[in-house]
């Protein structure tokens, strides 16, 4: 399904984008903050609505949409999520109502959340939405994506394994477990965590030192954001407006990215080119470009050798790496070599070195045997290089390596 969907985006890209048909906009929907949104058909359940400043600015724009819930009903702070909403472009809706408890009034909530937007005309995205929640409302939120499976993409799901609820097949799932979580231990996590890899489904499982303690609000913002670009062009149920239009999206945010600095600019380029299905896409080309002129400004321009030796690590990773100019490989290649002698940036160098081989056999791991075998390799990193960001990351790794074969970039 999804190469016949890209064939389509090649063959009508150049047809141009439809223009949606304009309606009056409802006089409730305006940028900021609202927390008592009565819903259509019962004004007894309400919902919180975030709209960013982009929904003014941009009258034809739909918007990717975060639907959060709270175990208890109440605290539903989603005013801490404004900030991210407002640099990635997302709405975000707080449903008050769903709660632990019986199924047929979060139902009811996740029903009217979605009949008071739609009556709204709130411009949300037809299907590239996403929920949160944890404990009790992380399970809500992975049975809304299972019961409305065309409007949403994915779910993070807070110190829970889902109690047997899966997404389907082609939805992205984010597992956030407590290393000392006495109620939802994080082996149970990883194991629902491990099939749904198996299955296909875009998986994170992400570990802290904690307890049943809930994600910060960048941790949510992070791992959602990842879902949102592991399923921008994947939805199978984007149709080709859906496709020509997120397609024309992601190339105004690559125009944008090119007026911003070297640092900024190279962030937001790799979010685009790491987005599955871009590179059958008509923005490959001009995407891929963009990747290759960044890098070798910023390489070729940068004093600090730090920021160097991580441009270089990281460049290597891509594919696009052999497509750099052979000098510029070349150089880079020496440099690290170089770096190595450097008393300062070389353990640096060396931790991030043996933290990615030590990785990428943890995420082969087959068997108990695997995972000792691995800890063993993530302890000797940190150890070895306690003080460097990847012999931390080696000691957080060690205390359960088995999760750590989910790790994004």
């Amino acid at each position: 399904m999804k190469t016949n969907v890209l064939i389509i985006i090649v063959c009508s890209f150049f047809l141009g984008q439809i223009t949606p048909l304009q309606s009056e906009e409802h006089p409730g929907n305006k940028p900021g903050l609202q927390t008592q949104v009565p819903c259509v058909e019962d004004p007894t359940y309400t919902l919180r609505l975030y709209l960013p400043k982009a929904y003014a600015a941009d009258p034809e724009r739909i918007f990717p949409a975060l639907f959060v819930s709270n175990s208890s009903g109440k605290w539903l702070r989603i005013k801490r999520f404004i900030g991210w909403a407002e640099q990635h472009g997302f709405i975000v809706v707080g449903l008050n109502n769903v709660k632990n408890g019986p199924w047929e009034p979060i139902h009811r909530a996740q029903d009217l959340a979605l009949k008071t937007l739609d009556a709204r005309g709130v411009r949300i995205h037809p299907c590239l939405n996403f929920t949160h929640g944890t404990s009790g409302s992380g399970i809500a939120s992975l049975d809304f994506i299972r019961r409305y499976p065309n409007r949403f993409s994915g779910v993070m799901i807070g110190i829970h394994h889902g109690n047997g609820l899966e997404p389907l097949p082609y939805q992205a799932i984010s597992y956030y477990a407590g290393l000392n979580d006495e109620q939802v231990g994080c082996r149970g996590i990883y194991n629902v965590a491990l099939k749904m890899a198996k299955q296909g489904n875009p998986t994170l499982a992400i570990s802290h030192p904690g307890g049943h303690d809930k994600p910060s609000t960048a941790q949510v913002g992070r791992w959602v954001y990842w879902m949102y670009r592991k399923m921008r062009l994947s939805h199978p149920a984007l149709d080709r407006d859906g496709l020509l239009d997120e397609v024309a999206h992601m190339e105004q945010e690559l125009n944008d990215a090119l007026e911003l600095p070297l640092t900024k600019r190279t962030k937001i380029i790799y979010n685009l080119i790491t987005v599955p299905n871009v590179d059958k896409s008509p923005l490959a080309g001009k995407l891929n470009q963009a990747w290759l002129d960044t890098v070798t400004q910023r390489f070729t321009t940068s004093e600090d050798p730090q920021e160097r030796m991580w441009l270089i690590l990281r460049s290597q990773k891509m594919p696009l790496f052999k497509k750099l100019d052979r000098k510029l490989q070349k150089a880079m290649k020496t440099e690290l070599k170089n770096l190595e002698k450097d008393p300062n940036l070389g353990p640096k160098l060396a931790a991030a070195l043996a933290y990615e081989k030590v990785k990428a056999f943890a995420k082969r791991a087959k068997n108990s045997k695997d995972e000792e075998k691995a800890k063993k390799g993530y302890d000797s990193i940190a150890t070895k290089y306690p003080d460097t960001k990847y012999g931390k990351k080696s000691a957080e790794a060690a205390s359960c390596p088995f999760l750590h074969r989910f790790l994004a970039e």
